[in-house]
């Protein structure tokens, strides 16, 4: 699916938009086809068992007592 298909809850349609419009990144999966990744900002969660990754620049904190627990996006 190369677009998100967002319901408009106030206008009662649909729109579509691309992953790059929300912040994420196109990755096409083992068919070809391009997903939206949700990469985070400074200060969101990251990693977990989703493997959420930060934005360039940032990397992931996560607490090492905690198997495939969620971090904080941090300044590298």
């Amino acid at each position: 699916m190369q677009v998100l298909a967002i319901a408009l809850v106030a206008a009662s349609s649909v729109a579509q938009i691309s992953a790059a419009d929300v912040g994420g990144i196109n990755k096409p999966d083992a068919s070809g086809v391009c997903q939206w990744i949700p990469t985070g900002k400074e200060g969101a969660k990251c990693g977990g068992i989703a493997g959420i990754k930060c934005n360039t620049g940032l990397k992931c904190k996560v607490p090492t007592t905690i198997p495939d627990a969620y971090g904080t996006c941090v300044k590298k």
